[in-house]
């Protein structure tokens, strides 16, 4: 059995499908090693925030029960994935005085740019709860700083960050019921920030691309470009919206439209389901889904300029009878990689589907500690320690 010291864990509780992986950290490896895996269906979820407390916490013990049995091991600690359509991202620009008398830029400079940001972002919005802050850009006396700007001169030292935030009480809730479940919560982490460790490459963050998640009941949109995130933004609108559009189209039951949705004909009467039709169907509400993503693409800047092109996970790509894949190229003008197969092998060997890339990407970002989008003041833990923290790791990248 392995050491409790080196086992990590990541809790994705999904719309539909809650989704435990059990990882162990391997020294002689960059990706965490799978050990156990969990599922349960999802109850008391509705786009990703909690509405019945009572049935959230069954699912997610029943997916730890699984997890814990598969793997052999018991669960203490957990990473969670935070998503929902509360999540958003914001950009803050704010300047302050540097404070030596040399002119000479310090991390207390850096520190103090960054919290002025924060504080900026805190006077925009009411009630939320920052994830992730993340440092986009320096300036010098207007001058765009190119590196590390410690020990550089000057007056006025501006900073450009991006926050990463949800609804306050939508992570109170998350954070109980996984606690009401018995274990305890280690990290939360924006469920597509963690999707992107094992979904997206470096050269493609590098380039610029975008990684869009087709969950049950949200679609998100997570935009990276010189490596680092630049945009994020969830949609109400899924998978779950084909299967109700075909039981209209087809006047059948909701089981019978989701089988029918994967592929799986009844075989009571085949003939009454037209290809032609069902494509339509589908078709039309993937065009709703890319619309929204190519409005968010307008919105920043990068509608048909992202080199790396966009990467395409989750459960709603999983469709084998329609072609998401040119229906995408179509709509975007960009090129379009669907992932449905991972690398994520299993401990029997088998290859896990994209559904797994958030709980397994959770596990990612703990072994590879590489994380610059460090936590908020707000969540566990110290402003100062997590400021001092980060601007360390975001130094280790700045230096070549």
């Amino acid at each position: 059995m392995p050491s409790s010291s080196h086992i990590i864990v990541g809790l994705d509780v999904g719309t539909k499908t809650t989704r435990v992986i059990v990882c162990e950290v391997n020294p002689s490896s960059r990706d965490p090693h799978v050990i156990g895996i969990g599922t349960a269906p999802t109850h008391g979820l509705h786009h990703g925030y909690i509405i019945n407390r009572a049935d959230a916490i069954s699912s997610i013990r029943q997916a730890l029960r699984d997890a814990m049995r598969d793997a052999g091991v018991v669960i203490k600690n957990v990473s969670v994935a935070m998503g929902g359509i509360s999540l958003n991202a914001e950009s803050v620009t704010t300047t302050v005085t540097v404070e030596h008398h040399s002119g000479e830029v310090s991390e207390s400079d850096i520190a103090r740019a960054i919290e002025a940001c924060e504080d900026v972002l805190y006077t925009r919005t009411n009630n939320r709860r920052i994830l992730h802050t993340i440092p986009l850009r320096f300036h010098l006396d207007g001058d765009p700083v190119l590196g590390n700007p410690i020990g550089m001169k000057g007056k006025k030292f501006s900073a450009k960050v991006i926050f990463v935030t949800c609804l306050e009480h939508h992570f109170d809730e998350i954070v109980s019921v996984v606690r009401d479940a018995g274990v305890n919560v280690t990290d939360v982490i924006a469920a597509p920030l963690a999707t992107s460790y094992p979904a997206l490459s470096h050269n493609h963050k590098m380039a610029g691309s975008a990684l869009v998640d087709i969950g049950a009941e949200t679609v998100s949109i997570i935009v990276f470009e010189d490596d680092k995130l630049i945009s994020l933004d969830i949609f109400p609108i899924g998978s779950t919206d084909i299967t109700n559009d075909i039981a209209l189209g087809f006047q059948i039951p909701l089981d019978d439209a989701e089988q029918v949705k994967l592929g799986a004909l009844p075989k009571d009467d085949p003939k009454k389901f037209s290809r032609s039709k069902l494509e339509e169907i589908i078709r039309a509400r993937f065009a709703d889904i890319f619309e929204l993503i190519d409005r968010h693409l307008c919105d920043i800047k990068r509608s048909n300029l992202l080199p790396a092109g966009i990467v395409i996970t989750g459960g709603g790509a999983l469709l084998e009878n329609f072609n998401i894949q040119e229906f995408a190229k179509s709509c975007l003008h960009l090129p379009i990689h669907i992932v449905t197969t991972t690398n994520i092998v299993s401990h029997s060997k088998k290859k896990l589907d994209s559904s797994w890339y958030t709980s397994y990407g959770l596990c990612c970002s703990i072994q590879h500690d590489a994380e610059v989008y460090y936590k908020g003041p707000s969540a566990f833990g110290n402003v100062g320690k997590q400021v001092k923290k980060t601007i360390g790791k975001l130094f280790k990248q700045l230096i070549p």
